[in-house]
Parts: structure tokens; sequence; C-alpha cells
């Protein structure tokens, strides 16, 4: 399982026309954990694991003006998880209206 708290603020190039352009750079920590548990010959062992590591986000995208308090999002972004062993990233799309 994995969190992340990533505060985030994004910047636009402008918003006057039917199209506008953002991007965003968000710094934070992810927590990610497991747990296993195996049983056999009536005994049960269990283990867990935590851990909270930096973690920084990469964004950009469109802002298509629908009116004055309507827009379609489209975008891509990028997760970046720095740990002491090993690093992650992921990438996801993005659609939304807002």
């Amino acid at each position: 399982m994995e969190y992340a708290y990533l505060p985030c603020r994004s910047a636009c190039a402008s918003r006057s026309g039917p199209i506008s352009f953002y991007g965003k750079f968000l710094v934070g920590a992810a927590r990610m954990s497991a747990a296993v548990s195996v049983s056999g010959g009536g005994v049960t062992q269990a283990t867990s694991t935590s851990d909270t590591e930096f973690c920084f986000t990469l964004g950009a995208g469109v802002d298509f003006n629908l009116g004055e308090r309507a827009a379609l999002r489209a975008g891509v972004s990028g997760q970046f998880v720095r740990s002491v062993t090993e690093s992650a990233r992921g990438a996801r799309m993005i659609v939304r209206a807002t």
C-alpha cells in the first residue's frame, strides 16, 4: 500500500484564451507498507514493514476553457520516489472536467 503527501501549486501560463497551459512540481513524502502472514502446521507467522521516503512529482498539460466556470484538463504527470536502496517511478495521464 502506498500513500503520498504532496502539497501543490500549479502554475498557469495564461487563462485569457480558450487554451491555457499549466505545469506543476510537487515535493513531499511517500509512505509505503506491506504485510505478510503465513500459516502452516498449526503455526501462523506474520510480519510487516513500512517506510517513509522523499518523493516528487512533475506534471504538465492543457486546460481547454469551455466557459466562465468550466474547463477540460488533459495532461501527464510522473511520480518519483527515492529511497536509500532503490527508486520507484510511476506515470499517469489526466483527463478531468472542472
